[in-house]
């Protein structure tokens, strides 16, 4: 059978070690190594995990040679914030890494996409860790578990920083999941809904917030709710209109696009997963700086659902994979 993920970086102890790290999917690994290294065609791969570096800065010349239903990791060291939504114009392009690639992220971005098992805040946590759940109907719910996951924050003595921010992304992202993603027969519930007058309704599904904590340094929180009405095309639009021209989505119009760049600013890993037309889920994480890890955002990821795939052609054999 041949390899249906391909692994290019700029030296060849690192791809050994991504290669390794991926064989338990049993779908066959190749590797390249460097730009000066002949890429012969293969429109099988399905996954590319390419980290450019040094001897590895020409991705244009990787992707070509892909296939167009390929997904790709791409892992660019320190790469500006605002390059996002450039990178993703590439509708393969989902996951990015801002930091060389570490094995475990590397695993359960690949995990996702293999088994189609793309929900949950627990694959980020260690096994012990208790995670939070708070359902949301109302405007005055959200208030509540917002002090709550504050008090949470405060009582596990994380950082005054860390509690501010995270108290800001829930407060956004739940007025997002309350009140811009309801739709009905194609059109935002809340539409035509004056923002002073939405926070008097209950929203037409509840949404949920889970959070823990990790490593007595790290908070992650997620916002879900039952619609699913997030659009990639949408997503990329706004982050780019707001990287590159500056411009403020005014909050009365629909569309979380501003809300999410603002978040991406404050996070260290921002992942959005989507089964379109019934769920959206949104996870942050935030943690204290270190000498190992600076801050900043460091991994963004889009997976949404998509159709069947054969995984091989001789055999006709088929896994569900979801981006």
């Amino acid at each position: 059978m041949s390899a249906k993920i391909l692994v290019a970086t700029s030296s060849k102890t690192r791809a050994r070690q991504l290669a390794k790290a991926l064989r338990y999917l049993n779908r066959g690994v190749d590797i390249l190594v460097g730009d000066d290294e002949p890429i012969a065609s293969n429109n099988r791969y399905r996954l590319l995990v390419c980290e450019l570096g040094p001897r590895l800065a020409d991705y244009q010349r990787i992707v070509e040679h892909i296939s167009e239903q390929a997904f790709v990791l791409l892992a660019v060291p320190d790469v500006a914030v605002e390059l996002l939504p450039q990178l993703m114009q590439d509708p393969r392009v989902n996951h990015v890494l801002r930091r060389p690639a570490a094995v475990e992220d590397v695993q359960r971005i690949a995990d996702k996409l293999a088994t189609g098992t793309i929900f949950g805040l627990d694959r980020y946590l260690p096994p012990q860790c208790d995670v939070n759940y708070r359902r949301v109907v109302t405007f005055d719910d959200r208030c509540s578990v917002v002090e709550e996951l504050l008090e949470f924050a405060q009582r596990k003595r994380l950082r005054s920083a860390i509690r501010r921010a995270a108290g800001q992304a829930a407060e956004e992202l739940l007025m997002n999941a309350m009140y811009q993603a309801p739709v009905e027969d194609g059109h935002r519930v809340f539409g035509d809904v004056e923002p002073s007058q939405r926070v008097r309704r209950r929203t037409p599904r509840p949404v949920s917030l889970r959070y823990g904590v990790s490593d007595e340094r790290q908070l992650y929180l997620s916002v879900r709710d039952r619609y699913g009405s997030l659009h990639r095309d949408d997503l990329v639009r706004y982050l780019h209109r707001c990287t590159t021209e500056q411009v403020q989505i005014e909050r009365k119009k629909l569309g979380a696009g501003l809300g999410l760049f603002l978040i991406a600013s404050t996070v260290s890993r921002l992942v959005i997963n989507l089964l379109p037309g019934a769920v959206t889920e949104i996870i942050c994480m935030f943690e204290q700086p270190s000498s190992d890890r600076p801050g900043g955002l460091c991994e963004f990821s889009f997976t949404a659902q998509r159709p069947l795939i054969p995984l091989t052609a001789d055999t006709g054999e088929y896994i569900e994979v979801k981006r």
